[in-house]
């Protein structure tokens, strides 16, 4: 599983390589909460990933894709525990570089 706090700004723009990282809000609840972090690359277009967590920082649902369109769905509470921080990262990394051949192999759909 994913913890909220592996998703810190650091950590994202070094193993992706990217120009910035900007967290665009977290809201918190008392049944976890929701966010949304913007990727930005050296080249366009941008990427934001978002999705929610439990009270334990879990990520339940996440969702990828370009700035400021409808993402898709990476995972939700179902699947959750079959993804990990770098099984995220690797496919982050595919996706900025463009290779969809490759990226379709790991989209759970």
């Amino acid at each position: 599983m994913i913890n909220i706090n592996e998703l810190k700004g650091y950590n994202l723009k070094k193993d992706l390589e990217l120009r910035r990282v900007l967290k665009r809000w977290h809201n918190k609840n008392t049944r976890g909460g929701n966010f949304g972090i913007n990727l930005m690359t050296n080249t366009k277009p941008d990427y934001e990933i978002t999705g929610y967590h439990n009270l334990k920082g879990e990520i339940t649902n996440l969702s990828v894709g370009e700035l400021y369109q409808c993402g898709t769905t990476m995972f939700t509470k179902d699947t959750m525990e079959n993804w990990n921080y770098e099984r995220l990262i690797n496919l982050l990394n595919k996706l900025i570089n463009k290779k969809t051949e490759e990226v379709k192999l790991l989209v759970p759909f």
